[in-house]
């Protein structure tokens, strides 16, 4: 879940599910780069305070570029206006 999802902050630009669609890609990147997920939790309030809160830190085991650490800190942003967009027209053109 998108740190915006589990926080009583509220955005004053809204909740925007596209963005937090951007929140979970770079979730899944980081999962299939590292075999684990960016943010663990014992129960789901310890989670979701480490979604919040806990910097995003990359596992020194495993070797991977820096600009693969870039976009992860990119799509990984904790404030959502703060994360990268892609335009639905930008799509049609790729595929």
């Amino acid at each position: 879940m998108a740190p915006e999802s589990v926080t009583t902050n509220q955005n004053p630009k809204g909740y925007s599910g596209k963005v937090a669609d951007i929140w979970a890609m770079g979730v899944t990147f980081y999962a299939f780069a590292f075999y684990k997920v960016p943010f663990y939790g014992s129960d789901a309030l310890e989670l979701f305070e480490n979604i919040e809160n806990q910097e995003l830190e990359f596992p020194e085991d495993v070797v991977v570029s820096d600009d693969l650490k870039n976009l992860l800190r990119s799509l990984l942003q904790k404030d959502p206006n703060n994360r990268p967009t892609l335009e639905y027209n930008s799509l049609l053109n790729i595929i």
